[in-house]
This record gives C-alpha cells, structure tokens and sequence, in this order.
C-alpha cells in the first residue's frame, strides 16, 4: 500500500468513527494545518516519511506547537535507534501495521486523559 493509500484507509476509519482529521505527507503540510487553524488531540506520525524527513523529528515539531496533544511513532521497523529514542522520550511506539481496534483503544486512552 503507497502512502496515498495509507492515508485514505486511516482517513476512512477515522471519519466512520466521527473523529475529524488532517493528513500530510511532510512537515509542511502539517504545519500548514496548524497555521490554518487547526489544533490536533492527538498526533501519529509515520517513522520515515515519504519526503526523506524524520517523522521523529515531525512529531517533536507538532508537539511544540501542541503541548496538550498526544503523539506517537508508526513504524514498520522496531528497534531502530530513532524509535528507542522515542520511546526513552516517553513517546508512544507503534508497530505497522496497526488494527482499528488497537487505534480505537489509543484513542480512547487519551480521551480519557
């Protein structure tokens, strides 16, 4: 599945579920967002992005911009030294690829927080 897919599917699920979203494929498409206006509740970015950048470094940068959202990386790899750093810096690490009911649940959590 290409990231345009991935996407879509997330964006799918999301919107069955009534939760609104943005979706970007690079630091400044998400930041975009936020310049627009929007002000996430929860943060996933993708380990490697499509535009060669860090989604580590992504999150970090959203986060900033959001303190009280809630973030997480999503990666096909599980012991990269970039995820363990992640993980150290208190960030949730999921693995791809991730079932609704996990997503569910993620959300759920942090709702509840």
């Amino acid at each position: 599945m290409d990231g345009n897919q991935q996407i879509g599917a997330w964006k799918a699920v999301l919107e069955g579920w009534g939760v609104e979203g943005r979706y970007a494929a690079n630091a400044e498409e998400a930041i975009g967002h936020l310049n627009a206006d929007f002000t996430p509740d929860a943060i996933f970015s993708d380990q490697r992005l499509r535009s060669g950048e860090s989604g580590f470094d992504v999150l970090r940068a959203l986060l900033d911009r959001c303190p009280t959202a809630s973030g997480a990386m999503v990666s096909v790899e599980i012991d990269s030294p970039e995820l363990g750093e992640a993980r150290d810096e208190g960030y949730l690490v999921l693995r791809k690829p991730l079932n609704s009911d996990q997503l569910r649940a993620i959300l759920a959590t942090w709702a509840a927080t």
